[in-house]
């Protein structure tokens, strides 16, 4: 219940503060979830490979620490961005509309719950939220590089 009520909480806070940018993120899993998959494992693997490299150097110690923590929390973001599109998906194949047509907190609420519950599931369910948790976080960061191109 823990787990569920903590990352409702976040994602409430997504909701609020950021609504287009996780709608944004979960179309972009939905649309191409193998791209995301693809993205999200390759970071996932390469990040803490990187941040290896740079614990051995004395001057980049700091840098490895700040980059696995901005990992951990990219971890984090991703498990409610892979709840919400769960929730979003399955909630639009009940009621076959579109995931607007539906109040965002039922949503995030049945994702977390469904997301929570999988991890139960011995071998098969923590398999299955891991290749969630990647496709959201390869999403996520393929959005962000599409965000970064507007800017320049």
């Amino acid at each position: 219940l823990a787990k569920i009520a903590g990352l409702f909480i976040l994602g409430l806070v997504l909701l609020l503060a950021v609504p287009k940018k996780l709608e944004k993120i979960t179309r972009e899993m939905g649309t191409s979830f193998a791209q995301s998959l693809s993205w999200g494992f390759m970071a996932a693997i390469l990040t803490p490979f990187a941040a290896l490299l740079l614990a051995v150097s004395v001057i980049g110690l700091p840098l490895a620490a700040v980059l696995m923590l901005l990992y951990i929390f990219g971890m984090l973001l991703a498990s409610v961005f892979a709840a919400f599109w769960l929730g979003e998906t399955v909630l639009k194949q009940a009621t076959g509309r579109h995931w607007r047509g539906v109040d965002e907190k039922w949503a995030l609420l049945l994702g977390v719950t469904l997301l929570v519950l999988l991890k139960c599931i011995p071998v098969i369910g923590s398999l299955v939220c891991l290749v969630l948790m990647m496709a959201a976080f390869g999403a996520w960061l393929s959005f962000e590089k599409q965000e970064s191109k507007k800017w320049k």
